[in-house]
């Protein structure tokens, strides 16, 4: 009885909590949250002036980083970054760390910047 009923309570608690797996398109990696929005966890271009997409693989994009740096390479390279207005959250030390970081134009429909968004940068 048990061997039954174990896969079938871990099947019913794997769909419950929406297990998330991280995708990638171009230089962007990104998770795909419950409303089919896209949250960007990573950058792996070669920074200098960056615009941040409105959309990845046809969804929204609402979201940036959430609790870790989303520059963890070539973040010595980022002088610039355009939010869309699409996007609603910069999640905490989304940026943090990205020293050469100067210039943030932040889109319209931001409501939400975290904790530490962007600690040790020198933006203007």
């Amino acid at each position: 009885m048990c061997k039954i009923l174990l896969p079938i309570t871990v099947a019913a608690f794997g769909v419950s909590v929406g297990f998330s797996q991280e995708l990638t398109d171009g230089d962007w990696s990104y998770i795909v949250n419950t409303n089919n929005e896209a949250t960007i966890t990573q950058y792996s271009g070669r920074g200098g002036a960056v615009v941040i997409p409105a959309t990845i693989d046809g969804l929204p994009v609402k979201t940036i980083g959430g609790g870790w740096p989303v520059w963890t390479t070539n973040q010595d390279t980022l002088i610039s970054v355009t939010i869309p207005d699409s996007l609603t959250t910069i999640g905490d030390y989304a940026f943090a760390d990205s020293m050469s970081l100067r210039y943030v134009t932040i889109g319209n429909s931001v409501t939400s910047i975290g904790d530490g968004a962007f600690d040790d940068c020198t933006v203007l």
